[in-house]
């Protein structure tokens, strides 16, 4: 089962990639999903400062391709929230399971094998569960997170404040915290300054798995893009 969690916070506006970053990512989430072996589950989650399943664990890919066209950037970054979510739906491997596994927690029975793939772009501002929690949930479950920095140092926005007037903010990708989450549960960190290295990414994940997803290490694959 693998679960496509993507940033849609503010920052994400930020057009220092070519495009916007959530352009970027939703670009090359398409082309993931399209090209993915047939076997995998694949799941689609959202958020900002709240977490949203776009796209329930499913086989159909136009499910989880039309869950993309929703996308919007603005708001805070619950991170941690949304890794634990998406732990539940995966784990769930079907939507009429995915209640269950979130009430369950890690007492969950049979769980599905499950890999998290993240983009983001900055640090934690919102949300109940931290990092550091998220992190010790997934070492638990036994799930690989594999997280994606997406932007650059000079990634900069632009807001509006309470008195009418524009303020330019510097949005850089938080690395460190990022890294940190893939290192501790066994995935692979990656920085990627535009849509063609999300490609890379992507394309390397697709075409290369011929085992079946209980086998599956999907960090091998995504080493091999040389997107990091």
């Amino acid at each position: 089962s693998i679960v496509l969690v993507i940033d849609v916070s503010g920052s994400m506006t930020s057009g220092d990639v070519g495009q916007a970053r959530i352009d970027a990512a939703k670009n090359a989430a398409a082309k993931f999903i399209t090209n993915a072996p047939r076997q995998w589950t694949l799941s689609v989650v959202a958020y900002n400062e709240t977490v949203s399943i776009l796209s329930y664990p499913t086989l159909n890919r136009e499910l989880s391709l039309n869950a993309l066209e929703s996308l919007l950037a603005g708001g805070g970054t619950a991170t941690g929230d949304a890794l634990v979510l998406s732990y539940a739906v995966g784990r769930a491997g079907d939507v009429e399971r995915v209640q269950e596994s979130i009430r369950e927690g890690v007492n969950f029975v049979n769980p599905k094998p499950t890999t998290i793939i993240l983009i983001s772009d900055g640090a934690q501002t919102a949300g109940t569960a931290t990092m550091g929690r998220a992190i010790e949930l997934a070492l638990q479950m036994g799930i690989q997170v594999s997280a994606v920095a997406l932007g650059t140092l000079d990634g900069e926005i632009t807001i509006l404040t309470p008195d009418g007037e524009t303020q330019t903010l510097k949005v850089p990708p938080d690395f460190l915290s990022l890294q940190r989450l893939a290192q501790n549960t066994g995935g692979q960190f990656m920085s990627a300054y535009s849509e063609d290295e999300l490609d890379r990414l992507y394309g390397s994940v697709a075409s290369s798995i011929t085992r079946a997803p209980e086998t599956l290490d999907l960090t091998i694959y995504i080493i091999a893009s040389g997107v990091f």
